[in-house]
């Protein structure tokens, strides 16, 4: 909560200074030239109104530069605002709890404290049996020389 305050804070000074940096330009942009207007009028003083207006645009890039830099800062803010889309855990935890069942179904097995699962054991016999069918199978298709 405390970083959405603070990021918004951040935004609200962002847009003050991007705010306060456009008056700045458009009262040195009209002040520029207002200022070679008048030069031009007196005619005696070009050289001063030449160096003022190359302040004036030296400072109105400058405010150009920090405008963009300022609303690179924001975009970077807004992104980091962004919250990642939630992931459904619930195929992992299920994944989870079968390997716990079946670890200590092995370490079960390996200490020797339990038989195995009835309905395992007949799994076993089943294989067992269709495994030796198989192998009678392929003896009997095997020719000898």
């Amino acid at each position: 909560m405390s970083n959405a305050i603070q990021d918004t804070q951040l935004e609200l000074e962002a847009a003050r200074e991007r705010a306060a940096l456009e008056a700045g330009l458009l009262a040195g942009s009209a002040a520029s030239s207002a200022a070679a207007a008048v030069a031009a009028a007196k005619g005696g003083r070009g050289g001063d109104a030449a160096v003022e207006l190359s302040s004036a645009g030296a400072a109105r890039d400058a405010a150009r530069h920090r405008a963009k830099w300022l609303k690179e800062e924001l975009q970077a803010v807004q992104a980091q605002q962004r919250q990642p889309r939630a992931v459904d855990h619930g195929p992992l935890r299920a994944l989870q709890r079968e390997v716990q069942h079946l670890r200590s179904e092995l370490s079960h097995l390996e200490e020797g404290k339990s038989d195995p699962d009835p309905g395992h054991q007949k799994e076993m016999e089943e294989a067992k049996s269709q495994l030796a069918e198989q192998a009678s199978e392929l003896a009997s298709r095997r020719v000898l020389p």
